[in-house]
């Protein structure tokens, strides 16, 4: 336990040692808020507890992720010197990598101790450890300690839990979809994202279409090879991604996409705000809560606020579509809907503001540049090749493909290529969440 907390601290130190102390403050205040729970016999008592636990860990969430943008509404109040102090001290501001990420797994803790639905932790190196747990600190998957608590229970010998072949797989199959897809994608479709530029209907479709491919590869990418380390070191982390674009409809995207996140949101959010219990109108405003947070919780900005609106919009309207509609519609049309507003809502999510957001649409409906702007032509090569090797995970997840040498040789070859590419400077997307 103490090699795996010193590694995992050392990692995140690499960034910027002085956040190490955000990460063992929230680590310390919900393990002591835990300790408090399971001594405490009073249930107001222990309800107390896990509201205080929850807004101190949120409060350097707040400060560090939505002051710089709701206080730059209040930048009115100040004139000459003082607007300038203030503005600088906004700015000043440095958003923790991953502090979503383990802030969320800290609380976790908290909200399951106190609805009897975890073990209580009574070692904080342990506790910490879970929380830092390096392959994934910082961009998930989003780990329960209830998910890991057996794991590091018997820490000393998980020699014999340790899978090299398929934590090899994982791994170099996520690095070969940051580095060989997500990377070059971005390459080429970012100047079409750039502020001021004008594109044409055809552009912006084969912009957004990369786009929508890059932060699958990226994020999944990243996902995979924390997986595949933890199958390495003989952790066993949950999956976080399913081949979410073959969905038919919002809801099972959302149990393909980011599954760690949606279900922490639909547990700690959703369910707790009464979920489907309280009739259909009551349904519905939590599911369009629960999204909006969904959507806080990767940005300040209107842009995601917009797109959390946009997916809980998307899964009101499935939940009061009869299912007699529903069963009508074939399967390949409900994908191509399904996928369609996916891509309108990663519109917004790229885009800083909701004006370049609109503008991008507008140029997807043909009301942009008429001007002929060619399209690369490795675009022509990615983005039919991105989904057909998203087509391939979903085929493999349902029947898993049989590791022949010729799987092994092409996963090698690919893996090559990306080490050898590696030197360019492309952190991951969601490192900013």
């Amino acid at each position: 336990m103490w090699l795996l907390l010193i590694a995992s601290y050392t990692f995140y130190a690499w960034w910027d040692y002085r956040f190490t102390t955000l990460m063992a403050f929230i680590s310390v205040v919900n393990w002591t808020a835990g300790r408090k729970i399971n001594h405490s016999k009073s249930p107001d008592l222990q309800k107390m507890v896990v509201i205080m636990a929850v807004v101190l860990s949120i409060t350097p969430l707040f400060f560090f992720k939505y002051l710089p943008w709701l206080g730059s509404y209040a930048e009115v109040l100040f004139n000459g010197v003082a607007k300038t102090r203030y503005n600088d001290f906004l700015s000043s501001i440095i958003l923790p990598v991953g502090i979503s990420f383990f802030t969320f797994q800290a609380m976790s803790y908290t909200i399951d101790l106190y609805h009897k639905k975890c073990n209580y932790c009574p070692n904080l190196i342990k506790f910490a450890g879970f929380v830092s747990m390096f392959p994934q600190l910082v961009a998930g998957p989003i780990i329960r300690f209830k998910d890991i608590d057996s794991q590091l229970g018997r820490i000393e010998h998980l020699d014999d839990e340790i899978d090299f072949n398929s934590g090899l797989e994982l791994f170099f199959r996520g690095l070969i979809k940051k580095v060989f897809f997500a990377d070059q994608l971005g390459i080429l479709i970012d100047p079409s994202f750039a502020a001021g530029v004008d594109v044409s209907m055809g552009l912006a479709w084969a912009s957004i279409l990369g786009y929508t491919l890059q932060i699958y590869f990226d994020f999944s990418g990243y996902s995979d090879m924390a997986i595949g380390m933890g199958h390495c070191l003989g952790f066993k982390f949950p999956e976080n991604f399913r081949a979410p674009y073959t969905s038919a409809n919002p809801a099972e995207f959302w149990r393909r996409w980011h599954i760690t996140l949606s279900t922490w949101l639909r547990d700690y959010v959703y369910i707790l705000m009464g979920g489907n219990r309280k009739g259909k109108i009551c349904t519905l405003q939590n599911l369009m809560v629960t999204m909006l947070i969904g959507g806080l919780w990767h940005g300040a900005s209107w842009t995601f606020v917009f797109w959390g609106f946009w997916h809980g919009f998307m899964l009101c309207i499935h939940r009061i579509t009869p299912n007699a509609v529903l069963r009508k519609i074939p399967k390949w049309i409900a994908i191509l809907m399904l996928n369609l507003g996916v891509i309108i809502g990663w519109v917004f999510f790229r885009l800083p503001t909701m004006d370049q957001g609109w503008g991008f649409l507008s140029a997807m409906a043909g009301f942009g540049s008429q001007l002929s702007i060619l399209i690369s032509w490795q675009l022509y090569f990615f983005i039919p090749a991105g989904y057909f090797v998203h087509y391939l995970e979903r085929r493999d997840i349902d029947v898993p493909f049989p590791r022949k040498k010729v799987f092994a040789i092409g996963l090698a070859i690919f893996a090559a290529f990306s080490i050898l590419e590696l030197g360019r400077d492309a952190p991951f997307i969601y490192f900013q969440f």
